[in-house]
């Protein structure tokens, strides 16, 4: 090939090749832009019904299975999953153990769960507590009047109320509680500041 086609090449190559590697990496940082999962809403997502306008979470005292009164306004400033659930709820037993991870892995930032048994003896919570090695407090509802005031009408229900003591998220039926979304949701929630208290 004579001298001049070969500096013409050259010359070609200089002006485009530029070009090609740029349209190239745009491309490639486009479709790994539009692979990202869309982030809908987590609470959707999870299931829960989210409320638009939180209401105050009623308050309760029960006691828990070491016999100590357990007051649910006593957790302002923190998370607080509040779980209504029975030892003979299949959907119930199916979620527990989710809910064990979930409260492992975020106890120590401000996560608490209280696990409501609606109307059972403490003989029967106990083994359950033992049979799944559940470490988060599980209260006794004797008479039923914790899961009336809450509106309880299927096992298991969740409240999911914020470090102000409001209500705002309310999920019917078993959830994997130790997903990737729960996961993401709670520590959203968490993220955010705790009440400052009175000083009066």
């Amino acid at each position: 090939m004579a001298w001049y086609k070969i500096l013409a090449v050259l010359i070609v190559a200089a002006v485009f090749m530029p070009l090609v590697l740029s349209t190239s990496g745009d491309g490639f940082f486009h479709r790994r832009k539009s692979a990202e999962p869309y982030k809908k809403d987590l609470f959707a997502r999870l299931r829960i019904q989210k409320f638009e306008e939180p209401v105050v979470a009623p308050d309760f005292t029960l006691k828990d299975l070491k016999g100590n009164q357990v007051t649910l306004k006593n957790f302002k400033g923190r998370v607080v999953f509040l779980n209504f659930w029975a030892t003979w709820c299949p959907p119930c037993r199916r979620e527990m153990p989710s809910m064990e991870r979930l409260y492992k892995q975020l106890k120590d930032r401000g996560l608490v769960i209280l696990a409501v048994d609606m109307q059972e003896s403490e003989k029967l919570v106990k083994a359950f507590i033992s049979e799944f090695s559940l470490s988060f407090p599980a209260l006794l509802d004797l008479n039923g009047d914790i899961s009336s005031l809450y509106g309880i009408r299927g096992l298991p229900t969740t409240y999911i109320i914020d470090r102000e003591g409001m209500i705002i998220g309310k999920a019917v039926g078993p959830i994997d509680w130790s997903s990737q979304e729960s996961i993401q949701l709670f520590q959203s929630l968490l993220k955010k500041s705790a009440p400052v208290a009175s000083s009066s």
